[in-house]
């Protein structure tokens, strides 16, 4: 995404209230942060998603109809853990955990409409692979059962 792509996006979300403006603006800035932030320290990137995530979290809770602005920054995140290989790492299980059931919640917001596939399918995917390296783990067949379920 370039700087003409962050103009298109703000002069058509301009039309909206000014909180969703700025939420919005704050996403983009996100996203670009994600993509600046490659050659930088590994361990930090991830702090940085953790604490993004847990905020994006807490904002689907109060202001659950204001999801979808969060998908391109839901994108970024699965695209830097991806590039990575956080998500290989199988000493970070509980983090993994937490960071799928996050993606997951986001991914299906909306159920009644299917969920957003990409994100859906990242998560399976991710589910499968905590899975493989503990075929009893309860979070991850947990998880998988709410994939299944919408």
């Amino acid at each position: 995404m370039d700087a003409s792509n962050l103009t298109i996006s703000c002069t058509i979300l301009s039309p909206f209230s000014s909180r969703y403006l700025r939420l919005s603006q704050d996403v983009l800035h996100r996203v670009f942060s994600f993509i600046h932030q490659m050659d930088g320290n590994t361990e930090a990137r991830i702090e940085s998603i953790k604490t993004d995530l847990s905020q994006t979290y807490d904002m689907l809770h109060s202001h659950p109809g204001d999801w979808e602005q969060y998908l391109p920054f839901a994108r970024g995140v699965m695209s830097v853990l991806d590039d990575i290989g956080f998500m290989n790492d199988r000493s970070r299980h509980q983090e993994q955990v937490w960071i799928i059931e996050c993606l997951q919640r986001l991914a299906y917001q909306q159920p009644d409409e299917g969920g957003v596939r990409d994100i859906a399918r990242w998560c399976q995917n991710q589910w499968l692979k905590v899975l493989e390296g503990n075929p009893e783990n309860f979070e991850a067949l947990r998880g998988e059962s709410k994939l299944c379920a919408h």
